[in-house]
């Protein structure tokens, strides 16, 4: 049976699929190694909507006196390079951001 005006249309929906850090957490013993780890997840983005596809791993680095010099670009969330930091760098910033964050909390 005929259809009337019948119309047939192909659409093309991109999806893009990538991981990103959920949590970071960060492991800063009195005795031991410090330790960063990155908790990660899967999204599927389509049509400008981001959906979870759930947990996928996690990365962990150790911060050790060997790579306390390891440098690295720092990058916006579109990807243009805005300065660079070492290990060292980004500790100090994160120890210094617990004494200003603290006096604020208690």
């Amino acid at each position: 049976m005929p259809l009337y005006n019948e119309e047939t249309t192909e659409v093309t929906v991109t999806t893009t699929r990538f991981d990103r850090a959920y949590k970071v957490t960060v492991n800063y013993p009195n005795q031991g190694v410090p330790t960063i780890r990155y908790d990660l997840e899967r999204i599927e983005r389509k049509k400008g909507e981001d959906k979870s596809l759930g947990v996928v791993g996690h990365l962990t680095e150790e911060l050790l006196p060997e790579n306390k010099d390891t440098v690295f670009n720092l990058i916006t969330e579109d990807g243009k390079v805005v300065g660079k930091a070492t290990y060292e760098q980004v500790g100090l910033m994160l120890y210094s951001l617990f004494f200003h964050i603290a006096p604020e909390a208690v």
